[in-house]
């Protein structure tokens, strides 16, 4: 699965009580994402490169997260660029 700005996703969790804010962008190429932060587990999807994404948790080189329709998975966080 692939997931971007014209691609549709099955929600996951909800987006905070405080809205939706993007923090990082898809590297070039793109970004793997897991259920968990896990790297023996299979990655369940693709982020397309470019896709503004809100980091919600950081577990060691681990982000959780949050698309702006509210889908969110784990991913590498040493790939995410900050948004400037």
């Amino acid at each position: 699965m692939r997931l971007g700005t014209t691609h549709a996703a099955a929600p996951g969790q909800a987006p905070s009580a405080g809205g939706w804010v993007p923090t990082h962008v898809v590297p070039p190429g793109g970004a793997a994402t897991w259920a968990e932060p896990d790297p023996d587990a299979p990655a369940t999807a693709r982020l397309d490169a470019g896709l503004s994404i809100g980091v919600a948790e950081r577990r060691g080189d681990w982000a959780r997260i949050v698309c702006e329709n509210g889908w969110s998975a784990w991913v590498d966080a040493r790939r995410l660029q900050p948004l400037s």
